[in-house]
């Protein structure tokens, strides 16, 4: 059954109901699963063959660029990457907890984590996969055809394949966004979830994307005051590694440095952590307000079906 399109979806209630829940001092704890997803996506910031990366206008790091040095790399990023879904599974279970008044601590979010491991990790990377084949299938006609030099038909080609990419992308978010709460709080298996989580976007498609554009501005808001808070700090930094280059030579300048990149990478991931539980929160909250309503509606339609029923089923013989 087709969810009703005009149901109204209390946004800025689910808005400031998470914000509750991520700021408030008891719930604090949360802010360590908001930590563990923030290093998961730490790699990004590194590119292990030491070619260009974000911070490469930064001073040299230690790129490991070996074949023992590859390997601890991608040792780390696998353990980084454990680490964030363990501590996505761990938020869910705690934050479900809080919504449904119940005691919870930092531990019971932890075994929360651990019981629901391997399926958020095969939720993922399911959708990884299915994500980079999508993209290698679009992308390799259109890279053809540039290496074929036939530039009018690629670019044409290139732009109806972003057309079929975004919408396929918009599918894998909800999907996973979905599915991990279906695989936690159901308690269902991988395909079951995902099964589930197709079925309530397909009924809620419109509400979804409400919400989702409602985040444009919560992280255009985080961005600003990321940079509001670098600025000076960079500007800080400047100043005290040019003084300890006068005094010391290029040994104070690169301690110097070093101390800047880790304050801003700690503050990066306190901003991210934040922003971890405050967005866990508003899907969960989401969820189950859409889920709600979906067994509500099915409910209602069991019930009339049990009305239209006959008292006596010798009746219509």
């Amino acid at each position: 059954m087709m969810a009703d399109p005009q149901k109204k979806i209390p946004y800025m209630e689910i808005l400031k109901r998470a914000l509750g829940l991520a700021t408030a001092r008891k719930n604090r704890f949360l802010w360590w699963f908001g930590f563990f997803v923030a290093l998961s996506g730490i790699t990004a910031y590194f590119d292990p063959l030491g070619g260009k990366n974000l911070l490469q206008n930064m001073p040299a790091l230690p790129y490991p660029r070996t074949t023992p040095g590859l390997m601890l790399f991608f040792v780390i990023a696998l353990l980084l990457i454990a680490i964030g879904i363990l501590g996505r599974g761990a938020l869910i279970r705690s934050l479900d907890n809080l919504v449904e008044s119940k005691k919870t601590a930092f531990n019971d979010g932890i075994d929360g984590g651990k019981n629901n491991f391997w399926k958020i990790f095969f939720i993922s990377f399911s959708l990884n996969l299915f994500n980079v084949a999508i993209l290698m299938i679009l992308a390799s006609p259109v890279a053809f055809l540039f290496y074929g030099k036939a530039f009018l038909i690629g670019t044409l080609l290139g732009i109806i394949a972003a057309l079929i990419l975004v919408p396929l992308l918009f599918l894998t978010f909800f999907l996973r966004t979905f599915g991990y709460l279906y695989a936690v709080l159901g308690p269902l298996s991988v395909w079951n979830s995902l099964e589930n989580s197709y079925e309530l976007l397909i009924r809620n498609w419109r509400s979804a994307i409400i919400m989702s554009i409602l985040f444009i501005p919560i992280y255009i808001a985080a961005l600003s005051i990321l940079v509001i808070s670098l600025v000076p700090l960079a500007l800080i930094f400047i100043m005290l590694g040019f003084i300890s280059f006068l005094i010391v030579g290029n040994a104070g300048a690169a301690i110097i440095s070093t101390l800047g990149i880790i304050l801003v990478f700690s503050i990066v991931l306190a901003i991210k952590s934040a922003l971890a539980v405050f967005a866990q929160a508003v899907w969960l909250l989401y969820f189950r307000e859409i889920a709600g309503n979906d067994r509500k509606e099915e409910m209602e339609e069991k019930e009339s079906v049990i009305e239209t029923l006959p008292v006596n089923p010798m009746e219509n013989i």
